[in-house]
């Protein structure tokens, strides 16, 4: 069964949503997992404090989107929430100086769950 879910990164001059659609656990004993993700995108990004949130979506796409298709895919500007997608987590990327905040609502369990702060000084990148 897949863990999907929905990525909305945000700024000053709007929102983006990407859809995943497995392993989007917040965190994960496989080492994979949404921190992970977010931070794989950090390499293809501008370099923190500068966020623009249409960039790091893209960067999110192309630091996680597999080769000959996968499962990501950028949602219409109307997409309000992931019914329809069967989504179980709800992942909302600020920037915060040179850190960025991730808060995540788990949609199954109807609760948020702790914000985390990635900075771009870490390395979370999984080993090939």
């Amino acid at each position: 069964m897949s863990t999907r879910g929905l990525y909305t990164f945000k700024d000053a001059e709007g929102a983006y949503t990407v859809f995943k659609h497995w392993d989007n656990y917040p965190t994960s004993a496989s080492g994979y997992g949404a921190h992970l993700f977010i931070a794989n995108a950090l390499a293809y990004a501008w370099q923190l404090p500068r966020f623009e949130a249409d960039e790091f979506a893209a960067s999110f796409i192309a630091a996680n989107k597999k080769a000959g298709g996968g499962d990501l895919r950028l949602l219409p500007a109307d997409a309000t929430n992931g019914d329809a997608l069967g989504v179980e987590f709800w992942f909302t990327v600020e920037a915060a100086g040179k850190r960025l905040k991730v808060s995540c609502r788990d949609l199954f369990n109807g609760v948020d769950l702790e914000p985390v702060y990635i900075s771009s000084s870490i390395n979370l990148r999984k080993a090939a």
